[in-house]
This record gives C-alpha cells, structure tokens and sequence, in this order.
C-alpha cells in the first residue's frame, strides 16, 4: 500500500473509530479488537503488517478500506461463555456506494478476543484479539 494511502487511512480509521455514531448504541468493549493489520492501523504505526485489515471498536469497524458503522445494535446476551450481540451496520469506501449488513458478534467472557459472522451484506467476519 503506498504511503501516502496508509497515512490516510491511518487518520481516517483513527478519527472514525473514536468518533460517536448518531443512532446505535456503543458495543460494551474495553477496546479494539483487529487483526494485526487491523491493529496495526488503528495504533497508527508505520510499517503495517501483511494480512487483512480487520478491527472492531465499540461504535465502528474496520474492513480493508471499509469503515463500517453500527448502526443498531440488539441487547447483549450471555450464552456459553459469551456476550453476543447482533449488530446493523452500513459499509462506506471512499466513493463506493454504501452497503449494509448484519453481524453477529461474540465477545470471550476472558475479553481477549471476538467472533464475528456476517448474518447477511456486508462487514467483518473472523476472529480478532484485542489490540495492544
């Protein structure tokens, strides 16, 4: 990824994953959670790993060049060692039409890491560990 790209994407995802959505809820997380990529970006690092670029913050997330806002988000429930929520989102890339989706998505009760399936559309899916 070019440098001049990476630095955009940097302040972008930064801003976005820490600015408050107007409709949803806030996923009750203590973190981000993201693939080292992922990580590697919101930490604003300069040498990115190679991998896909996943993160999840309690209000946003993260998919390649994707931001992906929450835009509703079920009451949590406890289940197997889980806190699970469903979640809307709306998918927006530079000049790309926005997409939609719903996910699901599971946090360990030890909150080192989530699961996240897409249910339908767009999103992240995979399991990320918590950022450092």
């Amino acid at each position: 990824m070019p440098k001049s790209k990476r630095r955009f994407l940097t302040a972008f995802v930064a801003f976005s994953l820490c600015s408050s959505p107007l409709l949803a809820q806030p996923l009750e997380l203590d973190g981000t959670y993201g693939t080292p990529a992922g990580c590697a970006v919101i930490n604003g690092e300069r040498s990115i790993p190679d991998g896909k670029v996943r993160a999840l913050g309690p209000e946003k997330a993260l998919v390649d060049e994707a931001i992906c806002t929450i835009t509703g988000l079920t009451d949590p429930i406890a289940e197997n060692g889980k806190t699970i929520w469903d979640a809307n989102v709306v998918c927006e890339a530079g000049h790309e039409e926005a997409e939609s989706g719903t996910l699901r998505i599971s946090l360990q009760d030890d909150k080192k890491s989530v699961d996240i399936k897409v249910l339908d559309g767009a999103g992240p899916k995979g399991k990320l560990n918590l950022c450092q």
